[in-house]
């Protein structure tokens, strides 16, 4: 499969910087389902919840890939952000206005939790149904 790399420095900080991430996300991962029709869904495609450093893709703490559906497959899983937005293009793709959401870290802590505000305002939490263990 040819594919293009992409750097891209996001330069917002904090939660709106991560929103603009996940909607680019989330578009590219709805032009590779329109362009592979039959896809599996990420529930059928045998990927799991796995931490960035589980799978090698974190170059860095400050360089982390943001995988598309095809590099998460390759990679057997992947981070909240990764399946969040996987699963928002999917439920996009079907006519549900879905999106990556998220949630705020608690006090003393830097990590967000990405899930997927449904379009009846449920939230869906694709890492926790994939494997995740503990708290968000």
């Amino acid at each position: 499969m040819d594919v293009l790399r992409l750097n891209i420095v996001v330069p917002i900080v904090g939660a709106s910087g991560l929103y603009i991430a996940l909607a680019m996300l989330t578009s590219a991962n709805r032009f590779f389902l329109r362009a592979n029709p039959g896809f599996p869904s990420i529930y059928d495609s045998g990927v799991r919840y796995l931490r960035d450093a589980e799978h090698g893709s974190q170059a860095s703490p400050d360089n982390e890939l943001w995988l598309t559906i095809p590099d998460a497959v390759r990679y057997g899983g992947a981070d909240c952000k990764v399946l969040a937005a996987w699963r928002a293009a999917e439920l996009l793709e079907q006519g549900e206005l879905a999106a990556p959401f998220l949630i705020e870290p608690p006090p003393g802590s830097r990590l967000w939790h990405v899930v997927v505000r449904r379009e009846d305002g449920t939230l869906e939490d694709p890492s926790k149904i994939l494997g995740m263990k503990g708290p968000a």
